[in-house]
């Protein structure tokens, strides 16, 4: 999944995994039917600026960064959950 930085060995998320990511976010957004095209829209933007700066810096170690995004996106889990009739128990 990561690599590994052997100047201070943290694991670190590569570009096809950041893509994988953001793909993942996409393919269910195109599944929500409930919402309009504006509130999806809306969502990517956010879904944009949670993920990409999670990953900058120190935050970019995999449990940091799972924390930032679940902290920033929670309500977009809860929809997507919904959509999918879905129960999900956040570990905050």
């Amino acid at each position: 999944m990561s690599t590994v930085d052997s100047g201070n060995n943290m694991l670190r998320f590569q570009h096809k995994e950041i893509e994988a990511i953001l793909k993942l976010f996409e393919m269910e957004l195109s599944t929500l039917n409930r919402l309009s095209k504006i509130e999806k829209m809306k969502i990517r933007k956010r879904v944009a600026n949670s993920i990409l700066p999670a990953l900058s810096g120190s935050n970019s170690e995999p449990d940091a960064f799972l924390n930032i995004v679940e902290n920033k996106l929670k309500d977009v889990f809860d929809i997507i959950a919904v959509q999918n009739n879905l129960k999900i128990k956040y570990c905050l």
